[in-house]
């Protein structure tokens, strides 16, 4: 696909105006995200647009990089051998929830217009889910945007093996909105073992409610 060849922040835009229509979800939503996106640019990514949040990190690199649209879509595979909470793929069941701020961080609006696949989870009230294993694998030079959502109802328990693996010069951008209602738990454990030529630009949205644990661990 030719969108795939340009460089930053014009091969995304590219790339989301060759699918928009033939993604999943709320298309305003998106098309929204890709206005932010399309204002902002990405941060840091040329000299004329600075972000105070990004000042200590360059994305030139990123800017400078014309990744390829994955040959596959995004390369995401679930082991719920463990576990059983409900499970959809976001590209079946496409959940743009209230608390990611695509207005407010361009990585996570990129991610909002370009989203195609990843992991929804629920878990009902009371039930311990047990352990669930996410697995993120990328291959470069192609751009990911893994969009997950975990759920987890009053008095739940979940656990999160999330683990990202590649080969080659890959970005690995995905947005997780977790929730977890009143007196849940839930631990989140991120292993990045991403290639050492890839980008790995991770953001994460959690809501807890009165009584509620989320407990991280990179």
């Amino acid at each position: 696909m030719s969108s795939g060849t340009q460089a930053g922040g014009a091969g995304f835009l590219a790339r989301y105006d060759a699918l928009r229509d033939h993604l999943p979800g709320d298309a305003a939503v998106r098309a929204a995200a890709a206005a932010a996106f399309r204002q902002a640019g990405l941060p840091g990514g040329t000299s004329q647009r600075r972000s105070e949040a990004w000042k200590y990190t360059s994305l030139r690199p990123v800017a400078e990089t014309a990744f390829m649209t994955p040959a596959g879509g995004n390369a995401i595979k679930v082991d719920l051998s463990r576990s059983i909470p409900c499970f959809t793929r976001f590209a079946d069941t496409p959940v743009f929830g209230p608390l990611p701020r695509p207005d407010r961080d361009p990585l996570v609006a990129l991610n909002t217009m370009l989203a195609e696949d990843g992991a929804v989870l629920r878990v009902p009230a009371g039930v311990n889910g047990g352990t669930v294993r996410i697995d993120s694998i990328g291959s470069g030079p192609a751009a990911y945007h893994p969009r997950h959502v975990i759920h987890l109802a009053p008095g739940s328990v979940l656990t999160v093996l999330d683990v990202a693996t590649g080969q080659g010069s890959y970005l690995h951008n995905p947005v997780t909105e977790i929730t977890v209602g009143a007196g849940a738990h839930l631990t989140h454990i991120r292993l990045v073992d991403d290639a050492p030529d890839a980008f790995h630009l991770a953001t994460i949205y959690t809501g807890i409610e009165e009584g509620g644990t989320y407990d991280s661990f990179s």
